[in-house]
């Protein structure tokens, strides 16, 4: 899951391209804008946020597993949170990339 952010910059992600397979790259550049308010953006603060409060119970109670050995679940349940706001730099740096790229026609 920590490397989620790593594969977005490297657009190692899955992408359709059904709408803009004919599309110019800034048509294309346009709706993945839209994309990045409209779905990205929402579904990480989302993770992030309930994924903080997750964690954050988690590590309230030292949680532990149910089986006999009983490891820690507190360190990976705080993996949740980290990974959403590692995606959500992320996702803030490939709009302003694309962003840049609308206002001078130049990829960063």
């Amino acid at each position: 899951m920590l490397v989620a952010a790593y594969g977005l910059l490297h657009k190692s992600h899955v992408c359709i391209d059904l709408f803009v397979m004919r599309g110019s790259k800034r048509t294309q550049v346009i709706l993945d804008l839209i994309c990045y308010f409209a779905l990205f953006f929402p579904f990480i603060i989302v993770i992030l946020y309930h994924g903080i409060d997750f964690a954050k119970d988690s590590w309230a109670t030292w949680e532990t597993s149910w089986s006999t050995w009983a490891p820690p679940l507190y360190p990976a349940k705080t993996v949740i949170p980290v990974t959403a706001f590692l995606l959500l730099i992320q996702g803030i740096s490939e709009v302003i990339k694309k962003a840049i790229f609308l206002k001078t026609g130049e990829e960063i």
